[in-house]
């Protein structure tokens, strides 16, 4: 089976997944299934790090921990406004320093870079979480389809005209073509959308969050480089890892929930 095979089979699975859990399972339910997934992305990140089984097992232990904390009790009403402003705030700058062309060379395999990521991957956890129940599943999944989007708009478009580099000491593999074609790829969807009345959200916040998860996957592969991987893992046959999935994710979900904040 080829590689594209292997990846669209993949992508329908989880696709189909993702819509069951957003529409069938309750927010609490929804909550503990998205932090078993998360979970293994804490997992793959401790991997990344080369992080020993008992530092592995105690970040994770963390992590649920936090999650449960948050799904059980009243910790994530009080934290949500501030921490996604802040969160939102530390991608912003990714970003800035991203198009200032300035290294984030910074980010690399340590014990430090493991709880940062622990608390980043916490943080868009609990934005899903607070978005599955405030905005709903449907815009949620719009959101999420964004990010798809303009992350195949990225793969095609790369793959067929990339030959200018994005962000070479980084990922070699990613183009500026190829960052072209996620933004006219999401300009179609957005345009769609808003058209439709189906996703409340703005071409230009759109447009910014797309280059945020850019941001977000640069940061994730980043720790690959340094690591000497390819993939944070191979749990997605296609796709690689969770990790590899979710890092735009994990830069886009508390930027739009601190946007709604703002907003409102």
């Amino acid at each position: 089976m080829s590689e594209l095979s292997k990846r669209t089979i993949t992508a329908a699975i989880m696709i189909i997944a993702t819509f069951l859990a957003l529409f069938t399972l309750s927010a609490q339910a929804f909550g503990i299934a998205s932090l078993v997934v998360f979970s293994i992305g804490i997992f793959e990140l401790c991997r990344l790090n080369h992080l020993n089984n008992p530092l592995t097992a105690l970040m994770i232990a963390i992590f649920t921990g936090l999650g449960c904390l948050s799904i059980f009790s009243s910790i994530g009403e009080l934290i949500v406004p501030p921490i996604f402003v802040i969160a939102a705030t530390f991608w912003l700058l990714f970003l800035l320093l991203l198009a200032s062309k300035v290294s984030i060379q910074f980010v690399s395999p340590s014990l430090s870079t493991t709880l940062s990521g622990l608390f980043i991957i916490y943080i868009a956890w609990l934005a899903l979480t607070f978005l599955h129940s405030t905005i709903g599943p449907g815009k949620l999944l719009y959101l999420m389809g964004l990010i798809w989007i303009a992350d195949s708009g990225a793969y095609f478009t790369g793959k067929r005209f990339g030959q200018h580099k994005l962000a070479p000491s980084i990922s070699p593999g990613k183009s500026m073509e190829g960052l072209a074609g996620a933004l006219a790829f999401a300009l179609i969807y957005l345009l769609i959308a808003i058209w439709l009345k189906l996703f409340p959200i703005t071409i230009l916040a759109g447009l910014t969050l797309v280059f945020i998860s850019v941001v977000g996957d640069l940061t994730e592969s980043q720790l690959k480089r340094q690591a000497g991987i390819k993939d944070s893992g191979n749990i997605l046959p296609g796709h690689g890892g969770i990790l590899d999935r979710i890092d735009s994710l994990l830069a886009v979900l508390p930027c739009y929930a601190a946007w709604l904040t703002l907003i409102h």
